[in-house]
């Protein structure tokens, strides 16, 4: 039997510590009638600053919850078809939640206050990077060249891959488990092309991306999606997006994103 394994990751927010978490064994459509409904759906509260893990069980499924190295880990347990897989997710968050085909599904959502957006127009340099989402801009503090022959690229993209103050292309051998940063941008000439310093890029969208089992991923865009248009774009190329690659045990500052980039380039808010 194939079973697909849908997880569906949220953007979260700083200052959640207890999530309310439920396990749903009905079958979609199903109706359930309220004396019944303990055989179908049971929920329990998760301290993300406890040391005991909790465990919560229903016909069959578990689900095992904990708090290890700054993350909240999950295992998922199925007796029947003999299933389990494990994840993670950062404790920041407002809610993760995850489906199990063809009926089961898990949810958390954090009871704490959501942090609130920030208004200030200067960032501070030892503040998470992830609380400032407007207003946002990026700008080179010396030239960039993007080498246009690189072999692990895509179409007309070409980056610039950061990390500790260094320079790599996509084809440079580096360390891929520490952090770093990748700028993309599509050239329009087949040679290499070169973003000069004091140049400044709007940043139309964050995100940050946290499937992957270590790292968090800071996604700056400067591509307008549901405008169709790519802002900052020259004759010569098109910025397109800049993404940093950080450890889940790890805040992302200004200050740590300055030394990944070598003070390359600066990330700052404007009401421009």
């Amino acid at each position: 039997m194939k079973v697909f394994i849908f997880l569906l990751f949220i953007p979260f927010s700083a200052g959640a510590k207890i999530f309310k978490c439920e396990l749903n064994i009905a079958r979609p459509g199903q109706t359930v009638k309220a004396s019944e409904a303990r055989k179908f759906v049971k929920k329990i509260n998760f301290d993300t600053s406890s040391k005991q893990g909790k465990v919560i069980s229903l016909g069959g499924v578990s689900v095992y919850l904990w708090n290890k190295n700054y993350l909240i880990y999950l295992k998922y347990e199925e007796k029947a078809r003999n299933l389990s897989f494990t994840s993670s997710y950062f404790p920041a968050r407002d809610s993760f939640s995850l489906e199990v085909k063809p009926n089961y599904s898990f949810t958390c959502s954090s009871r704490g206050g959501v942090k609130k957006a920030v208004t200030s127009d200067k960032i501070n340099p030892n503040d998470s990077l992830d609380k400032y989402t407007q207003g946002l801009w990026v700008r080179t503090n010396k030239e960039l060249k993007f080498v246009y022959y690189q072999r692990n690229v895509v179409d007309r993209m070409r980056p610039i891959i950061f990390q500790d103050g260094n320079l790599y292309t996509a084809d440079s051998e580096r360390d891929v488990e520490g952090n770093w940063c990748i700028f993309n941008i599509q050239v329009k000439l087949d040679e290499n092309t070169y973003i000069s310093s004091g140049t400044k890029l709007r940043v139309e969208s964050f995100n940050i991306l946290s499937n992957n089992p270590t790292h968090n991923v800071y996604a700056y865009t400067f591509v307008d999606i549901a405008g169709g248009r790519k802002r900052s774009e020259t004759s010569r190329y098109a910025p397109f997006s800049l993404e940093c690659k950080i450890k889940k045990s790890t805040i992302f500052t200004l200050n740590l994103f300055s030394k990944i980039t070598g003070d390359r380039l600066s990330l700052y808010i404007t009401k421009d």
